[in-house]
């Protein structure tokens, strides 16, 4: 089987592919149509990339189109199965394309969780997207990989037919968190935090859509003499955010460390009791992952994809509805309240991340690939 990947760029859930050099029957490549030697490049929504301080590109097979049609077309010749990441840029229709026409197999991949796809998108598109998803990946497509539960629900709620529907498990690179856990923490001696203090953590965009407010909010109503808030991360909303601090006397009692380098960031979870993701827009969301890893659970939007995967109530999380800051502060309250609880349950969470991993991605695509008969 001659599997071929096209994405823009590598991202950092990039296991998977360094777990397929282990599979017999399986010739894979990886082609990036962007630049990849331009990773960091990045406008407001693409901020955290800079984050990034690791090889991205170490361990699996692929290549660098550079933005050169040709190259991405001529490995789609070869090939018989193709995983495409996107279908709206012009090289990704080329090859869509070709590969329809010489019968190569097709698997398309979506994160979204609702109609409108992505935060921005509006208007008359709206109207005629089911039909155009319908199209997409009930006739064109033989296949389509979601992230998630939460995914996969949606796309069969605009009809698409459940068996074109494989979740693949978004992960992180587990691997590498657990080396980086084995080093010296010293998060809470840097920031002057005391051994005893209760830490809600902050990880996303400083964006409209990530709700950042709503977690500095929450931390004022909850009785936080013995708490710290850490806000990691960067954006437009960074100056707002030290104002509503200040207008809020909590100066002392936030942390915001900026972007801090994936090299340092599982240290950052681990030195903290549990994750806040308060987005109102969030296909998936990493962080939880990320959280889970480092054995915190972890109090989430009921607009975060990975919800329904990952954060079960009182058991590896709690999960709140989006922009209800009373909700929210009462759930971090009980973090202060119940320690013993919420430290069980992130001994829960880091479990749970055992069979959300980056080999369940990989077992899920190669069991539909030998349900296809594609793979023998």
């Amino acid at each position: 089987m001659n599997l071929l990947y096209i994405g823009e760029k590598p991202i950092q859930n990039t296991k998977p592919y360094q777990l397929l050099n282990t599979i017999k029957n399986i010739s894979y490549k990886v082609v990036y149509t962007g630049n990849t030697s331009n990773i960091n490049k990045y406008n407001n929504e693409r901020i955290n990339q800079a984050a990034f301080n690791i090889n991205l590109l170490e361990g699996y097979n692929y290549i660098s189109a550079n933005g050169n049609e040709n190259i991405v077309l001529n490995e789609v010749s070869k090939c018989n199965v193709m995983v495409v990441y996107g279908h709206y840029d012009n090289i990704f229709k080329k090859a869509l394309l070709k590969g329809k026409l010489m019968g190569k197999k097709i698997i398309l991949t979506t994160d979204a969780t609702t109609i409108l796809g992505s935060y921005e998108s509006g208007g008359w598109k709206i109207k005629i997207k089911p039909i155009f998803l319908k199209l997409l990946y009930n006739v064109f497509a033989n296949a389509v990989f979601v992230p998630s539960t939460v995914s996969k629900k949606f796309l069969q709620s605009v009809g698409i037919k459940e068996s074109k529907i494989i979740i693949t498990p978004y992960v992180v690179n587990e691997d590498y968190f657990q080396t980086i856990l084995q080093e010296k923490n010293n998060i809470r001696e840097k920031h002057n935090i005391h051994s005893n203090a209760v830490v809600f953590v902050f990880c996303a965009k400083f964006l409209e859509r990530k709700n950042p407010l709503d977690a500095v909010e929450a931390f004022a109503k909850i009785n936080n003499s013995n708490a710290v808030l850490i806000m990691i991360g960067d954006g437009p909303l960074k100056e707002t955010i030290q104002n509503k601090i200040a207008d809020l006397n909590l100066a002392d009692k936030v942390i915001m460390p900026g972007i801090v380098t994936y090299s340092e960031l599982p240290l950052y979870y681990a030195a903290s009791n549990v994750l806040l993701f308060t987005s109102s827009h969030e296909p998936y969301g990493l962080p939880v992952n990320e959280a889970m890893l480092c054995g915190i659970p972890a109090i989430v939007s009921d607009s975060i994809g990975a919800r329904l995967d990952l954060v079960h109530d009182a058991e590896t999380g709690f999960v709140y509805k989006t922009g209800n800051i009373n909700a929210l502060s009462v759930l971090m309250q009980q973090v202060i309240d119940n320690p013993e609880l919420f430290k069980q349950m992130g001994n829960n969470a880091k479990q749970k991340m055992k069979y959300w991993s980056s080999e369940v991605n990989v077992q899920n695509q190669l069991n539909f690939f030998k349900q296809k008969g594609w793979l023998k």
